[in-house]
């Protein structure tokens, strides 16, 4: 996939926290860490099966309060429009939004992630931020 090719330095020794529901978990920390990114911290709401066998340092079931002190030090924070308290409170400039609600973007019930192009739409999307909020890029900016 080109997708893939295109945007894999984005995603290297990246670290993530990631909070959702756990089956959206489950496939949102496979996904990331494929691609080369250190799962930090996995946050489940509830307890199901296969959660133990998550790519990630910590894995256990929280709340969005459990994610602010798991997510000191990521570079991603993937969970829902609520996860913006933390994202803010942490610094973490690349806030994924996932799961629901999603109610501080536009369109975000539109969005495909499944799939060959949803797949490629969710590596744009999540390198894009990742390019966006690069220390590198906020210097240019401010010059």
């Amino acid at each position: 996939m080109d997708a893939m090719v295109d945007s894999h330095y984005q995603f290297g020794l990246k670290k993530a926290a990631v909070a959702l529901e756990a089956d959206q978990l489950k496939v949102m920390s496979r996904f990331l860490a494929g691609m080369g990114c250190t799962i930090q911290a996995a946050i489940a709401a509830t307890r199901v099966r296969g959660l133990d066998g998550l790519p990630a340092k910590e894995v256990f079931v929280g709340d969005l309060e459990d994610l602010e002190t798991a997510a000191v030090g990521a570079e991603l924070l993937v969970a829902n429009s609520n996860g913006r308290q933390a994202a803010g409170k942490l610094k973490i400039g690349a806030h994924l939004r996932a799961g629901l609600p999603v109610f501080d973007r536009l369109g975000a019930h539109q969005k495909m992630w499944v799939g060959y192009r949803g797949t490629m739409n969710l590596l744009f999307e999540t390198a894009n931020l990742f390019q966006a909020n690069a220390k590198e890029a906020q210097k240019l900016a401010h010059n």
